[in-house]
């Protein structure tokens, strides 16, 4: 009798067998769990570089003193040939560092930057007129030379982040060491009197401060070192100036002159920023 039940038992066992190794099978067979990718985050301290090409929209404007008064004025330019003025365009090379923090919130980037940047830019315009009548022959030379020796922000950047990418919005204070100066020559025969002369000269170096507004793209390399590429528009405002000097022609009611420089500009430049 117990011979049975042992052999009824080992046939169940047996009948089983291939049941409970298929469920094995099908237990080992579990997919892995996908891990997200952590997105890249904006917000930290940066310093960087950058270099570039500026270039400036220039107007200098005379007002010219008579002894007379400024109801003399149309006069005196129609007979001795002064402009009025002049407008040029200059460029150059720009260079400089940066430094900033930028904060993100969800998609948005909020940020302060500052930079200083060096500005090899100068520009020149001049005039000058041959005027002859019964007394003699004269030469009449006026110019103007003007130059942005280095320059300034303080921005404020608004932007929007697609993981790596940030694309922003920039404006701020902007600042610069603009220097100016003006001349104007007078020389001439009088066949009674002899030679003539006209000397007058005025200059400006003064640290300007304006406004500026610009954007750009940013684009993350790495956790920690970004590339980008910005534009910028600035307005430094305008600068006044004396021009004074003296001449020995008789009867001479020229008193000299106001200068007045308004210099406004572009700035296309690429930088790199290494992020903490």
């Amino acid at each position: 009798m117990k011979f049975t039940h042992l052999l009824a038992a080992t046939c169940v066992l047996a009948a089983s067998g291939p049941a409970f190794a298929a469920d094995l099978a099908v237990r080992k067979a579990v997919a892995p769990v996908a891990v997200a990718p952590v997105p890249y985050s904006w917000t930290g301290f940066y310093v960087g570089l950058n270099a570039g090409y500026a270039w400036s929209n220039n107007s200098t404007s005379y007002n010219y003193l008579l002894a007379g008064g400024p109801g003399d004025v149309p006069e005196f330019l129609a007979s001795s040939g002064f402009p009025t003025g002049f407008d040029n365009t200059s460029g150059g090379f720009i260079g400089g560092g940066q430094v900033g923090y930028n904060y993100q919130i969800g998609s948005v980037v909020v940020g302060l930057e500052a930079d200083i940047q060096y500005v090899d830019q100068k520009s020149e315009s001049g005039y000058a007129i041959a005027l002859s009548d019964a007394d003699g022959f004269s030469t009449t030379a006026v110019g103007t030379e003007s130059q942005l020796k280095w320059f300034g922000t303080v921005r404020a950047r608004l932007g929007y982040a697609m993981d790596r990418a940030l694309i922003y919005a920039t404006g701020g204070l902007a600042y610069g060491s603009v220097e100016t100066a003006s001349g104007i020559l007078g020389s001439g025969v009088d066949y009674t009197d002899g030679p003539l002369y006209v000397v007058y000269g005025g200059s400006s170096s003064k640290t300007k401060v304006g406004w500026t507004i610009g954007g750009g793209l940013e684009y993350a390399l790495t956790n920690n070192l970004t590339l980008r590429g910005e534009y910028l528009y600035y307005d430094l405002g305008k600068t006044s100036y004396n021009i004074v000097g003296g001449s020995n022609i008789s009867g001479n009611e020229f008193l000299g002159a106001t200068g007045t420089y308004k210099l406004t500009g572009n700035i296309v430049r690429a930088g790199v920023n290494w992020k903490f």
